[in-house]
């Protein structure tokens, strides 16, 4: 906060607030340290910013947010290095500390570091050559508005903890987020300014995904977080406290779970399932299972934690006729075609939580939906409720009483039950797909030899490129890229030439007994059969003493599918519709990083530990089409074309629909190559359900054999027919009589 003019009760100082980006621009991720961060544009706005010092014990953190207290802290000098950490003593008077000050039960300091703040004054005439990218040698004072954690950025910084677990058994109570400011010698040069949390509206801050890159190139990792930027308003109240010494501290408040009456009023919350019936079930089946099997499982749930109420909404034929009749003007687009809305009442987000962490609920509730509904289209959402009552009583609308809208619609909705003309249309339907895939299997593209084709390599971010990827998500399709023409070659009849550990793919002929198409990765007889099989497969080819499935990934949908005009429309991070969108740009599933990170989240307690550098280890996907390909087919690279400093490390998330938290990733793209032929791409034409490619993700075994395959779909000129659909399933494999490196 630099000064410019001062009375005794207050200065005028200028502060930087939140400046949007240009109309058409996305919002940038702020690299915390570098140059880029210090080059940042803001609103400069002259405010106010009262002295606190005659009334300094009027500031209460439950209040205002902040309160200035008397420092406990025994340490004075400063003068170790504690970068990395504060020894223990320092630790237990920072807690008790705020124990005191706050009353809490139990304090975490999850950041126990001490950064030295030097004058920003000491960067500002950075040369203009100096990329935005370079790392600062000097971490200056944040001289712009801003609260550290969002509320999303308080649950990351919750989860990255190795105490996480235990932590999240505290958090069902009130919990908070809480800062210890305290200079380490007398302040006499940009003092902290703090404003009134009352004068702050919600809609003055705007979540801002920050990132820390940690480590030297090429072995890096992005660490992301989300704070709020705060944009200007004439109704922000300022205050700091002059002079400051290594007597005071400054406590400021980033996050707290119970929100105050001015921020949040207390209502009730609504969860909602908007369902699809499974594809190859009838109606009347779909609403029996709910009301019969699904709707007992979670009523008890949520009486045992304490909802208000649970209601589905059946929408048959009946339903969807009426609303027609109702309503004959309507455009198309405005009826729903959900089959079932289920809405359950809760009295605030921690019965929710609760509820989840019932065993019952992952063991019944959630895998009975894929018993009813197809949950690549079904969707949730999570509002408040603003409920009105106009009766004291519940009214019932039966299907009789809906009936005297038009009788003829209820007769040409019904022949001998509910759902024969459903039933027919849908078996309809089926036949014609078969005959279309038929005739599609007869066409003959074995003899192309190679496709000459566009792939998308990454986009160095200083010419517009992005290190942060939402999977499923609109802004992973609206992604800019680096395209580079390249030859891929026709792999059929040489499959023998590629192996796992000489070129990091292989092609193998391996069918199964599993039929159906899997519409959900954890369809109980897609586990059964299907992860068995695969198992048993990857033990003998691989030749590994073990052998763990990780995940699928079922791909379904065709991009060219996908409406210009919606998608303009959407936010980046809606997730697009009816099932992921095969994966058109050059990538490795799981950097270095993202492996062993994989290895210790994905695999039970305590286990990761006993293979991480105990013995050889990989990640290697199973892919397979489900029928024969006719569109997309999958590019592999040769691993020896591709050398390690073109590999640069992404964070990949997935905005998962609740009850399942986003997930981080660490995965590798793949710089352009420095001429059309560098990169060796293949690919395989015909394959079929019977055939499946193995694809080596990470390997730890580092004397020279292939450790990472580069892959990417991509259209071809031949593409024909309907959206390609496959699974991928991905697998540990554990050598454990095998050195690790």
């Amino acid at each position: 906060m630099p000064h410019v003019t001062k009375t005794s009760e207050s200065v005028l100082a200028y502060v930087n607030c939140h400046l949007p980006p240009a109309k058409g621009e996305k919002y940038p991720v702020q690299y915390i340290a570098t140059v880029g961060f210090q080059r940042a544009k803001y609103d400069k706005q002259l405010v106010n910013v009262t002295d606190s010092r005659t009334c300094e014990d009027d500031f209460k953190l439950d209040t205002h947010g902040f309160q200035w207290v008397e420092s406990t802290i025994q340490e004075k000098q400063w003068d170790g290095d504690y970068r990395f950490g504060l020894p223990p003593q320092l630790q237990k008077d920072v807690q008790d500390l705020l124990k005191r000050h706050t009353g809490a039960t139990y304090v975490h300091p999850f950041a126990p570091h001490v950064i030295r703040r030097d004058s920003h004054q000491k960067i500002v005439n950075i040369e203009d050559d100096v990329p935005d990218d370079a790392m600062l040698n000097m971490q200056p004072p944040a001289m712009f508005v801003h609260v550290d954690q969002s509320y999303d950025g308080a649950q990351i910084i919750l989860d990255r903890l190795p105490e996480a677990e235990m932590l999240r058994a505290k958090t069902h109570n009130r919990w908070g987020i809480i800062n210890v400011w305290q200079p380490l010698k007398p302040v006499n040069r940009e003092p902290l300014a703090v404003c009134d949390a009352r004068s702050v509206d919600e809609s003055d801050l705007v979540p801002v995904t920050t990132r820390i890159v940690i480590g030297k190139p090429p072995n890096t990792m992005n660490k992301d977080n989300e704070q709020w930027h705060m944009k200007a308003s004439p109704k922000h109240k300022w205050y700091y406290a002059s002079n400051m010494t290594t007597d005071e501290a400054l406590l400021i408040k980033c996050f707290d779970s119970k929100m105050g009456s001015n921020e949040q009023p207390n209502r009730l919350l609504a969860y909602n399932i908007y369902v699809y019936k499974k594809p190859d079930m009838d109606e009347q089946s779909h609403h029996h299972h709910l009301e019969h099997v699904n709707s007992p499982i979670i009523t008890s749930l949520l009486k045992k934690y304490g909802a208000v109420s649970y209601s589905v909404t059946h929408n048959d034929s009946t339903s969807k006729a009426a609303f027609k009749r109702l309503f004959p003007n309507a455009p198309e687009a405005m009826l729903l075609d959900y089959d079932s809305v289920i809405s359950m009442i809760v009295p605030n987000i921690e019965c929710i939580e609760k509820m989840r962490e019932d065993p019952d609920f992952m063991k019944k509730f959630i895998p009975d939906h894929f018993n009813f509904a197809d949950m690549s289209r079904s969707r949730c959402i999570v509002g408040w409720v603003e409920n009105y009552n106009f009766q004291n009583g519940l009214n019932y609308a039966t299907k009789d009483e809906l009936a005297f809208l038009d009788t003829d619609i209820q007769r040409k909705l019904t022949v001998s039950g509910d759902t024969v003309e459903y039933k027919a249309t849908a078996e309809v339907d089926k036949e014609k797909e078969a005959e279309e895939r038929a005739k599609l299997d007869a066409i003959d593209n074995h003899n192309v030899s190679a496709y000459t084709v566009t792939l998308n390599y990454r986009l160095d971010p200083r010419k517009g490129g992005d290190e942060m990827i939402w999977g499923g998500t609109f802004a992973q399709m609206r992604r800019k890229y680096d395209p580079r023409e390249v030859v891929i070659q026709n792999a059929r009849g040489k499959e023998s030439e590629f192996s796992l550990d000489k070129t990091g793919f292989q092609f193998e002929h391996f069918p199964t007994s599993y039929k159906d198409f899997p519409w959900s990765p954890i369809d109980e007889h897609l586990n059964k059969v299907y992860n068995a099989e695969c198992e048993e497969f990857m033990r003998k080819i691989t030749g590994a003493s073990d052998v763990r499935l990780i995940s699928h990934i079922i791909r379904q949908r065709q991009w060219e599918k996908t409406d210009p005009e919606e998608e303009a429309k959407k936010p980046d991070m809606a997730m697009t519709d009816g099932g992921l969108l095969s994966a058109r740009f050059v990538h490795i599933d799981q950097s270095d990083l993202g492996a062993i990170r994989r290895l210790y989240d994905d695999m039970p307690p305590g286990e990761g530990a006993k293979h991480d550098g105990k013995h050889r280890w990989a990640i290697i996907n199973l892919w397979r089409p489900w029928e024969q390909v006719h569109r997309e087919p999958l590019a592999l690279c040769d691993a020896r074309s591709v050398r390690d400093d073109e590999l640069h490390d992404t964070m990949h998330c997935v905005p998962f629909q609740w009850p399942r938290k986003p997930t981080e990733n660490h995965m590798w793209q793949i710089a352009p190559p420095e001429s059309s032929t560098q990169h060796k791409w293949w690919f395989r034409s015909g394959m079929t359900r019977d055939d499946v490619i193995l694809i080596k993700i990470f390997d730890s075994k580092k004397d020279g054999r292939a450790r990472r395959t580069p892959h990417s779909a991509f259209p071809t000129p031949d593409d024909i027919g309907p959206a390609r659909r496959s699974i991928e399933t991905r697998f540990f494999v554990f050598w454990e009589d095998e050195s690790c490196e």
